[in-house]
């Protein structure tokens, strides 16, 4: 299977979802942090109120667990969604390391 893939140059699309978050403006940059460890490309940073409005696209393989990871961060003052956005092609050392960690070499 790694053979053909190499050999026929098929790529691994990745689903990208656009996630907003809500949070006070003293835990943004904390956010923000935490979004750019997860691949994320932010799209906006606005104000509402008195919150930063962040909008970002993000894998949905790097959004395991971000709920638990936002609630610490922020002490349970912020909100997200997610919805599918679209597919991109998955980068070259990602794409490697997934095909290592479902095929086992």
């Amino acid at each position: 299977m790694k053979l053909l893939m190499r050999k026929g140059k098929s790529i691994i699309l990745e689903p990208i979802m656009n996630v907003e978050i809500v949070t006070m403006n003293e835990y943004s940059s904390s956010v923000l942090a935490d979004l750019s460890q997860r691949r994320c490309e932010i799209q906006n940073v606005d104000t509402r109120g008195g919150n930063k409005v962040i909008i970002a696209f993000v894998p949905l393989s790097n959004l395991l667990g971000y709920s638990t990871s936002l609630r610490s961060i922020t002490s349970g003052n912020s909100t997200f969604t997610v919805e599918f956005s679209h597919y991109k092609a998955m980068e070259t050392i990602f794409e490697e390391e997934t095909i290592k960690r479902i095929t086992g070499f």
